[in-house]
């Protein structure tokens, strides 16, 4: 299911997508070694990582289309965009974080990858300046996806963690 209107939200629109199923996350070749052998690429890559792949990017290419097509996302999104990712898994309990495998960062790249080949940001993804991406556990299985134009950096930017002393003023 998707929907690839801009959003109600009139501040910035963008495009906004919802993903059924269960996420899963971008494949990882992994080396290996037998004693002193020589070294061999394993692949990771399953049938469900495919299978979901296949989904978002069905899902990224509706979207594209209802907003006018490629190039009506390339002028929604002339510079940076910020991607909001939420990723829900079934269990209980419901609305909790959810901590265990996939990782956070390979389920990110999967879909980033996704929304890459479907043309809905405009570009590579090294336009995406900021991404928030989050796991739950949920009531369906699924991806909550949100592509919006980036203007600059929320104001004002802080650092949420303490500054050692040894740093001195001028770092931070």
């Amino acid at each position: 299911m998707t929907n690839g209107s801009p959003s109600d939200d009139s501040s910035s629109a963008g495009l906004v997508l919802q993903v059924r199923g269960t996420p899963h996350a971008q494949p990882r070749p992994r080396f290996v070694r037998r004693g002193r052998g020589p070294v061999r690429v394993v692949s990771t890559a399953s049938k469900g990582a495919q299978l979901w792949r296949d989904a978002v990017e069905r899902a990224a290419l509706e979207a594209v289309r209802n907003v006018g097509g490629p190039e009506a996302v390339r002028a929604m999104f002339p510079g940076a965009v910020q991607i909001r990712l939420l990723f829900t898994f079934q269990g209980a309990p419901e609305g909790a974080p959810h901590t265990g495998k996939p990782d956070t960062d390979n389920l990110t790249k999967l879909v980033l990858d996704a929304l890459v080949r479907a043309g809905a940001i405009g570009g590579d993804d090294c336009r995406a300046a900021t991404v928030d991406a989050r796991k739950m556990v949920g009531g369906s299985a699924g991806c909550s996806i949100e592509v919006r134009p980036l203007s600059g950096l929320p104001s004002p930017f802080k650092w949420h963690v303490d500054k050692p002393d040894w740093l001195g003023q001028s770092v931070l």
